[in-house]
């Protein structure tokens, strides 16, 4: 459930058009998800509600509904070269 919680917020930050923000702010609270400190039908209803309101905020996002896959393909094999020193 830690990992749906986590998850589900970085989805709303993506709609929000925050980005991806890979360090949570809310580790703490996380944590205590994974150690089975919260209940687990709180987190549920949590979740769908989220859902409903993240659907909500994609549908009027100006993110494309499609991505460019060549430029994907681009992306992966520069990086890779990058990594790999093959230039």
């Amino acid at each position: 459930m830690m990992h749906c919680m986590r998850l589900i917020q970085m989805s709303r930050e993506i709609a929000e058009g925050k980005g991806i923000v890979v360090r949570r702010p809310n580790a703490k609270e996380l944590i205590s998800i994974r150690k089975g400190e919260v209940d687990l039908q709180t987190l549920i209803d949590k979740v769908e509600e989220e859902i409903v309101e993240i659907d909500k905020l994609f549908e009027q996002s100006s993110l494309p509904d499609s991505v460019d896959s060549s430029f994907i393909n681009e992306l992966i094999v520069k990086i890779r070269k990058n990594i790999y020193k093959l230039n």
